[in-house]
């Protein structure tokens, strides 16, 4: 598969056949109209649906059951593909060593042997980010911060609050709180999680490793 920003596995018809595909069983024309209207437009089915219940075309992958009813002449589940440009960026960050936060040297190693030939989209160590929160070097605080960060994504996939001791400076006092993470976020220059404390909606950066 060729290097492609935007590759044609991830436009409309594809993501509409895949939808049908996914369905694995027997459907009628108005059920296959409402669902490639549901995700194209009012005259993609139009386009659509003839190339997929015509044997002469590539785009044949229904056939016709009994008058009306239509099935995937697939056996098995359709696999999500990757181009080969989303696997380099996948092998790029698997080189990021704060993608320890989101998954576990296990997760890591296995998707490692997964792309073991594939190149990185770019060298991490070839960009200079600005205003990018210093390294931490202490083995204690970086395992810390993961259980900080695992206990957060706990809280937000739970929907429960958590209660917070935060210091914004080392001359001030330390303020313990209670809050309801919502999200976190992932980017080069940190690693940030949103809460809501009372009728206040903040964001929040955990230093990052």
């Amino acid at each position: 598969m060729t290097d492609s920003l935007f590759h044609e596995v991830h436009g409309t018809y594809f993501t509409i056949a895949r939808t049908i595909l996914s369905k694995q069983q027997t459907l009628t024309v108005k059920e296959l109209e409402c669902l490639i209207k549901e995700q194209g437009f009012d005259e993609t089915a139009f386009q659509l649906l003839p190339s997929l219940t015509n044997q002469r075309t590539p785009w044949y992958l229904l056939k016709e059951e009994t008058m009306g009813h239509w099935s995937p002449i697939t056996q098995n589940k359709t696999p999500l593909i990757n181009t080969n440009i989303e696997r380099r960026w996948l092998k790029t960050l698997i080189n990021d060593p704060r993608l320890l936060f989101f998954l576990d040297k296990a997760e890591i190693a296995e998707l490692q042997q997964q792309l073991i030939h594939v190149e990185p989209l770019f060298d991490l160590e070839a960009v200079t980010y600005y205003d990018q929160f210093n390294q931490v070097d202490s083995l204690v605080e970086q395992k810390q911060q993961h259980a900080h960060f695992k206990q957060l994504l706990a809280a937000i996939n739970a929907k429960q609050p958590v209660k917070i001791e935060y210091q914004r400076r080392p001359n001030i006092p330390s303020k313990k709180a209670l809050f309801l993470p919502v999200k976190l976020e992932y980017s080069q220059k940190k690693i940030s999680f949103a809460y809501v404390h009372g009728a206040c909606y903040a964001t929040v950066a955990l230093k990052s490793h």
